[in-house]
């Protein structure tokens, strides 16, 4: 007898995550970014079970990381204003059915598999993210995991994509974070039945090597009562029979106890109940502000009466300053129109009275001050001592210096800065301009060293894949970003296999030396995988761990298409040519660092193969080198050539640089049991296992005569053909 019954219940395969934010009208969630990350390519049962629960929880870490904070309630300030506006029309979409997703969702950081047939956008011409730093740490959440040394596959999504729970496959998570302090997630998946005929009753389970296969194809069936209830991370987990057999549920226990369940009504604006297109969706509703009380309608009365002067007559407010909860509703009402705030002595003024005692002044609201406005306001008694500034630079008026010129003299104070732009923006030039401005100024450049500094174009640039930094004339600050270049060689010895070249632009990710030594040590961990470059945006200083993670700008080479990195050393004619000077080696600056690092295998075809090693060198340029002929020949005496302990004793004195190399040997012990358990239960014998060159290690340092050897390689004339 036969049966109509599921033959196997199967959860989604990929997932839509969702950063939101009670930021909309009438308080309502919307979303900030909004990311897929899909395995199904790379994994054999997609993204799905305890990788769900530890990307949740790692997007979370990272979101709710105290040094990330100030810029992402900046861009929430924005967001607030983008929504409130009709610039917060969002167009509304959603994913596509599977079997046309199944060929456009590869990628890390949305980069495409070379081998799709599907047309691919130019650099640059990705539509510009609305709020990149929150963008770029979901991006990393879901892509980078320290605890695997792995990457996994993410691609950003426009913020109106809407979750529609009747495609198979995709589920969601939710992240919400109206309260840093206290983020919520949820997770929501449906069972996909696959329907068949066949001799198995319904009352066993059906077992595919002892019952008969069915006769033609199941059909999929996705679960009917499909309730707008999201479940938690234990919940989810025991649905669909998954288990944490690694971590002896560690993760799952993580969650549940560190982070709430969202309410269901957070998901309206996202997983809408009706058609997507209804113009319900799209209009903004009037916040009711309801009736002032006297007091309030008073103060309002004296804002409107001080944005009509223009002197620092304040003396008004600040007698009024005494009266319990006046600054905070000054603060809320100027807030209801900041527009009123103009480039004046008066608007500076009111400034410095509004946030007296505030550390964080998150200032991107007000978009006609000027940059001596916020000079004046910032360098009074009240807020010189503040502990980060924010602003929106579009619109702001007047002469940036004049800030530069007060921050410099506030040496103790405003150690975080963020230099943030529009949602709506057209391009990322303001602040790109600023940062150049810093870092091209010998006066300015101190900033560097002393202050955080976060600009919207580093962050936004990537994200298209584009580069934002001039890429010639300028010349980086290396005394605060050293590493300028990574020049990455694979080579297979004692065989015809060609090697080949790739290089990476690092100048653009901002990384201090601290910071690039631990992603340079994450990066070796992977063992040099390209994509785990990533691991540079998300790594601590040395001399930190990865509970407090700084995220910073994703590295335009990784996000950029991946055939325009790699090029053959070789007779011309057989190198592949990169497309654009994204993937060539650029000029040395004096006193920069580059980076060189080999992936190394001798003797590919003895039995077994010898195995791959690493090996890298760190050079300092003494003098400016040019690529090729456009400049003179150099020699082994204009570059320094070390390890990494040594490029952290000359970058980073009070950092103990021995950790370094005690993190190397702790590498190689792991490449080397990693090696040895990958070829245990293959046919060569135990006694065979595994065999490097005599004198070699799995990762050691070059001498300075390869290193120079290897840099002239990539540096000579044919380099740029």
């Amino acid at each position: 007898m036969s049966y109509y019954r599921s033959i196997s219940d199967l959860g989604p395969k990929s997932f839509l995550f969702y950063v939101v934010a009670q930021i909309g009208p009438a308080r309502h969630h919307r979303p900030v970014a909004v990311a897929l990350r899909d395995d199904q390519k790379l994994r054999r049962y997609g993204f799905s079970g305890v990788l769900v629960v530890e990307a949740c929880l790692q997007v979370i870490k990272f979101l709710s990381s105290p040094a990330n904070r100030v810029t992402i309630e900046a861009e929430l300030a924005l967001a607030r204003a983008f929504y409130a506006s009709r610039d917060g029309e969002l167009e509304r979409s959603h994913l596509p059915e599977p079997s046309a997703a199944a060929s456009s969702e590869l990628g890390i950081l949305g980069l495409d598999d070379e081998e799709d047939d599907f047309d691919q956008k130019e650099p640059g011409d990705e539509p510009i993210p609305q709020f990149p730093f929150i963008s770029t740490t979901l991006l990393l959440g879901l892509s980078c995991d320290p605890s695997r040394t792995t990457t996994y596959s993410s691609q950003l999504q426009p913020l109106g994509i809407a979750f529609r729970d009747d495609i198979p496959h995709h589920g969601m998570v939710v992240v919400d974070i109206s309260d840093l302090d206290r983020i919520r997630y949820g997770i929501v998946a449906f069972t996909l039945h696959h329907m068949a005929m066949v001799n198995a009753p319904p009352d066993r389970d059906y077992d595919p090597v002892e019952d008969y296969p069915p006769e033609r194809s199941p059909d999929p069936v996705l679960e009917e009562q499909r309730l707008h209830t999201p479940l938690s991370a234990n919940s989810y987990m025991k649905k669909f029979s998954y288990r944490d057999h690694e971590n002896g549920g560690r993760r799952v226990k993580e969650v549940e106890l560190r982070h709430w369940v969202v309410d269901p009504s957070t998901m309206d604006f996202i997983w809408p109940s009706d058609d997507i297109d209804s113009e319900s969706h799209l209009i903004i509703p009037k916040t009711d502000r309801g009736c002032k009380s006297l007091g309030e309608q008073s103060i309002r009365s004296l804002i409107e009466a001080t944005w009509q002067t223009d002197n620092d007559n304040m003396f008004t407010f600040d007698g009024l300053s005494i009266i319990p909860g006046f600054r905070d509703s000054l603060r809320r009402q100027v807030l209801e129109s900041p527009q009123g705030l103009g480039p004046t002595l008066t608007s500076a003024q009111l400034l410095r009275v509004m946030y007296e005692k505030q550390d964080d002044l998150n200032w991107v609201q007000f978009k006609n001050i000027s940059y001596e406005t916020v000079a004046t306001a910032i360098e009074s008694a009240e807020l010189r001592r503040g502990r980060s500034l924010s602003l929106c630079v579009d619109r702001m008026k007047g002469d940036p210096e004049t800030l530069l010129q007060t921050l410099c003299r506030l040496e103790t104070g405003f150690q975080t800065l963020c230099f943030l732009q529009e949602p709506r923006r057209v391009n990322d030039d303001a602040s790109a301009s600023i940062y150049v401005l810093i870092s091209t100024k010998p006066e300015y450049t101190q900033l560097l060293l002393s202050k955080d500094i976060t600009v919207t174009a580093a962050y936004s640039a990537p994200l298209r894949k584009s580069l934002w930094l001039p890429t010639s004339g300028y010349s980086p600050p290396v005394e605060a970003f050293p590493v300028q270049q990574m020049f990455v060689q694979h080579a297979t010895f004692n065989s015809d296999t060609p090697f080949t070249h790739e290089c990476f632009y690092l100048g653009g990710g901002l990384l201090g030396p601290g910071r690039f030594a631990m992603g340079f040590l994450a990066y070796l961990r992977s063992f040099g995988r390209d994509e785990d470059l990533l691991s540079f945006s998300c790594a601590p200083d040395l001399d930190q761990d990865y509970s407090d993670v700084k995220i910073t700008p994703a590295l335009a080479d990784i996000t950029a298409s991946m055939d325009t990195r790699c090029y053959w050393i070789g007779p011309r004619e057989n190198r592949f040519k990169p497309r654009d000077d994204r993937s060539r080696p650029r000029d040395v600056e004096e006193g920069s660092w580059t980076v060189l690092v080999s992936h190394e295998r001798h003797d590919p075809d003895l039995n077994p193969p010898t195995p791959l090693v690493l090996r890298y060198a760190f050079v300092r340029a003494r003098r400016r080198i040019a690529v090729g002929a456009s400049g003179p020949a150099f020699g082994p005496g204009d570059v320094e050539v070390c390890d990494l302990a040594g490029f952290l004793r000359a970058t980073t004195p009070h950092v103990d640089a021995e950790l370094a190399l005690r993190q190397l040997e702790i590498l190689a012990e792991e490449k080397r049991a990693a090696t040895a358990k990958q070829l245990m239960n293959t046919k060569y014998p135990r006694r065979l296992l595994p065999q490097i060159r005599p004198g070699m290690s799995w990762v050691s340092a070059f001498h300075a005569k390869s290193a120079f050897s290897i840099l002239c390689d990539f540096l000579r004339e044919d380099a740029r053909d």
